[in-house]
């Protein structure tokens, strides 16, 4: 039995409806699958990734931001941006410095060290910034930018404010109402306060908001094609930190990204337009999967690997021969990262061998880097359906990552075992944390004690959703060509997925390093296709000796040496019994 349960969506009533009559018979069942039953309903759906860009009026504080930040341009204050290591913080960054620059203000930035400095504002950088600040503005309180963080730095918000600095907050972190910080403004969707209606924003997302709010307060100098050009790059870089974050492509992400794709297709910054060459994307061909499984590892690299600073650079710089060669760098981060990346994988596989059969496995090595062990718990949360915490230990001190799956809190998890650790922080599904190498113990029997209340018959089983059932023969390539009007594809809006029943396996060769993969030939009576299974290449010789199966795959079309085709990519496969003759 494959390990994930299968639950179809019900497609009862789709025949003979206003949906089917409408739509192509794949893109109606998936529409249908996803709740979409009328036709008004579907229109609305799939004009979203068209629609205008939202409104930021309505965000709880930007109002305030933007008139704060428009009063630094307007009287040439210096302004300071302090943002996370991540895409998302690299790439909010890189909006506000690009913005500011462009209105002539002078402005600075840090990003902080992963490993030295850990998660969020610290009270080291706020003085650097202030002192920073203070020389190029001796009077007056001169303005600090804090994006992707800072919802959680109570005291090093309220040190800046001691300092004599104006804060504003641009964070999307799950919030603390009772320890809110002493900013001058907290832009945060997750505010208890809101009455914005979308709460899954990104920091990126929020920088170009109040990049667009600054802009038309306060227009740049110059003609409008400079204006436009910059508009373009802030919506590129907002796509690329949404699509980065993993966050829902739904509401206000899912026009950002449809937006910030379309500018990114046809304008790219220097940086961009090197990396792309340096991933091997066509710009003409950039999707959000692109983003997310192509930049966004490279980008991430210079943090985990090295300096997240030379991944900021390489946004902001206007010269082509400076961004081939720091594209090239994290290029090269990118393999060393991927080399590293799987060693800790399988001694981190060894570990959970050792933890028997914990609930939620809390595993940590010295020799692991704190800046990979988040990789290594979201492919182990996966591989075993349950949450996952991976640190690396240096010292008193562990520094590392935890994953959790769909109907656990991870982060709720550690607020209840916050007296045991030094610092966390984060999503629903992935949190980061500090804790005494002297509480480990007692944090794994904490959160085993949690997990047990949690699941008293023990952990839900992970859930497949498909979209519907397809015989071979309806992947054509026009049938296939209608479904990408549901892009662009991402959390909440996932690449449909299909169960191709009872197809016959022709054959299996192992393809890519090592036969981690496998390329299967297949049949249901038919038709016949070409499908690839990334990481099934250890179960080869169980599929040959089924050579019958069930597949769940995505049918997306694919271009090779200019001839574009249908590529069935398999997201799972079980054997079945063959049919009855």
């Amino acid at each position: 039995m494959a390990r994930w349960r299968w639950e179809m969506a019900d497609g009862a009533g789709l025949a003979g409806s206003a949906v089917a009559a409408a739509y192509s018979p794949l893109l109606a069942r998936v529409l249908w699958a996803r709740g979409l039953r009328t036709p008004e309903a579907c229109a609305a759906w799939l004009g979203l990734r068209r629609a205008a860009l939202p409104a930021w009026e309505a965000l709880p504080d930007l109002p305030v931001a933007v008139e704060r930040v428009a009063a630094a341009v307007t009287a040439g204050q210096p302004v300071a941006v302090f943002g996370d290591y991540d895409v998302d913080g690299l790439a909010a960054a890189a909006i506000l410095v690009l913005t500011l620059r462009a209105h002539g203000v002078p402005v600075t930035w840090h990003v902080p060290d992963r490993l030295r400095d850990g998660y969020g504002l610290n009270a080291a950088a706020v003085e650097t910034l202030a002192g920073w600040l203070r020389a190029h503005q001796p009077a007056g309180r001169p303005l600090l930018v804090v994006v992707d963080c800072g919802t959680s730095n109570a005291a090093e918000i309220d040190l800046a404010g001691r300092l004599g600095l104006d804060v504003v907050v641009l964070d999307h972190h799950a919030i603390n109402e009772a320890d809110l910080p002493p900013a001058l403004a907290l832009v945060n969707p997750k505010r208890g306060d809101r009455s914005y209606p979308y709460r899954e924003l990104t920091a990126a997302g929020l920088a170009c908001y109040l990049a667009r709010g600054l802009l038309a307060r306060v227009p740049l100098p110059g003609p409008a094609a400079a204006g436009e050009a910059l508009k373009r790059d802030i919506l590129a870089l907002a796509a690329l930190g949404t699509a980065a974050d993993v966050a829902p492509l739904t509401g206000d992400n899912r026009v950002l990204v449809a937006w910030g794709l379309r500018a990114l297709r046809t304008r790219q910054r220097p940086g961009l337009r090197a990396l792309m060459r340096a991933a091997g994307v066509e710009p003409g061909a950039l999707t959000a999967e692109a983003l997310v499984w192509r930049l966004a590892p490279r980008l991430n690299a210079a943090g985990r690997m090295r300096d997240p600073v030379i991944a900021l650079r390489l946004l902001l710089t206007d010269d082509p021969a400076e961004a081939a060669a720091l594209a090239a760098q994290l290029d090269a981060l990118n393999r060393q990262r991927q080399r590293e990346l799987e060693r800790i994988l399988s001694e981190a596989r060894a570990g959970m061998a050792r933890v028997g059969r914990a609930r939620i496995p809390v595993l940590a090595d010295d020799g692991w880097s704190p800046g990979l062990v988040g990789l290594v718990a979201g492919r182990l949360a996966e591989e075993i359906g349950r949450p996952v915490i991976v640190l690396g230990a240096d010292g008193e001190l562990a520094r590392g990552s935890a994953r959790s799956q769909a109907g656990f809190n991870i982060t709720a998890a550690l607020a209840a075992c916050g007296h045991l650790l030094e610092r966390y922080g984060g999503h629903s599904q992935a949190a980061g944390l500090t804790v005494r190498r002297a509480q480990l113990g007692a944090l794994r029997a904490a959160l085993d004690d949690l997990a047990d209340r949690t699941w008293p018959d023990g952990p839900p089983e992970p859930v497949l959703i498909l979209d519907g059932a397809a015989r071979l023969a309806e992947f054509r390539r026009d049938a296939v060509a209608d479904l990408a009007c549901l892009e662009p594809f991402g959390r909440q809006n996932e690449e449909p997925l299909w169960l191709v029943e009872r197809v016959r396996l022709l054959e299996a060769r192992p393809v890519g390093a090592g036969g981690h993969h496998l390329q299967l030939r297949i049949t249901d009576g038919v038709a016949v296709h070409t499908a690839i299974a990334f990481r099934h290449g250890p179960r080869r010789d169980e599929l040959l000796a089924a050579r019958w199966l069930d597949l769940a795959c995505v049918a997306r079309l694919s271009s090779w040496q200019g001839q574009e085709r249908v590529e069935l990519q398999v997201r799972d496969v079980r054997p079945v019994a063959a049919p009855s003759p």
